[in-house]
């Protein structure tokens, strides 16, 4: 079965939620949305099953995905503060990060197909 997963890191990041409440919208769900450093407050209203936001609290850019009552999926921040030699410009580049990323999308192929709609 076919797998949706989207990604993308600062004004991406912001893209990626907008994309996905627009989905949500319509109906269609992605399986996986990652996202590095949003740049504004953002929540999320479903349309997604996993979420994982990669952020800095320190670096003056990134910030917590938030969900309205709606958002059935899970939603998981990852605060990076401690891994002080990541920047808003390399947070998305860092191959222990890169590799949790890897892992969350090799988890969807495990799992049963997604019934069609």
């Amino acid at each position: 079965a076919s797998r949706a997963v989207v990604v993308g890191h600062s004004l991406g990041a912001n893209s990626v939620v907008a994309l996905v409440n627009a989905l949500a919208e319509r109906n269609v769900e992605v399986d996986l949305a990652v996202t590095f450093d949003p740049t504004v407050d953002l929540q999320v209203n479903g349309g997604v099953r996993r979420f994982i936001n990669f952020y800095q609290s320190d670096n003056g850019w990134g910030r917590v995905i938030r969900t309205t009552a709606a958002m059935q999926g899970r939603v998981e921040n990852t605060d990076l503060r401690s891994m002080v030699h990541l920047t808003h410009f390399t947070i998305d580049r860092d191959a222990q990060v890169h590799q949790q990323v890897m892992t969350a999308i090799e988890q969807l192929s495990s799992r049963d197909p997604v019934p069609r709609r």
